[in-house]
């Protein structure tokens, strides 16, 4: 979005989101980014996570379900969960399948400790929005 406002492409956007529901936090970026193209950059943008976290769960663990939500961005965007096989990542090389199955059982932990601390108004939400999207992966065990 950033290189196509950049580019002079700014009179209209449209964003296939296909299923919605998974895509609350990358839906409200596209928007939140769209009407105002100079609040968020590189130097910045983790700060997104935080407030975005901040107006669905209030501010007492913002920060830490914006840390989950980023790290989850991160690991998703290696390969489609849907994607995944036992020959994805290697084994002989540089650990990486154990990385990265580390990564995401790590992520689950610490997701599954905050669903226990998070006040119970939040927990239906916090379960659906990023507890939830975070165990079918770590679950697979990067399918090994």
């Amino acid at each position: 979005m950033n290189l196509a406002y950049s580019h002079g492409v700014d009179k209209i956007w449209i964003v296939n989101v296909g299923d919605l529901k998974p895509m609350e936090l990358p839906t409200s970026f596209f928007l939140d980014f769209a009407w105002n193209v100079k609040k968020w950059n590189t130097a910045n943008l983790d700060g997104y996570y935080t407030q975005w976290a901040a107006q669905q769960f209030g501010n007492s663990r913002a920060e830490e379900i914006g840390r989950i939500m980023k790290k989850y961005a991160v690991y998703s965007s290696r390969r489609k969960p849907e994607l995944l096989e036992a020959r994805t990542y290697s084994i002989e090389n540089y650990d990486e399948a154990n990385r990265i199955a580390n990564d995401w059982n790590q992520l689950l932990e610490e997701a599954e400790q905050l669903y226990e601390k998070v006040p119970d108004i939040y927990k239906d939400a916090f379960y659906q929005l990023v507890l939830h999207p975070v165990k079918p992966t770590a679950i697979c065990k990067i399918c090994t």
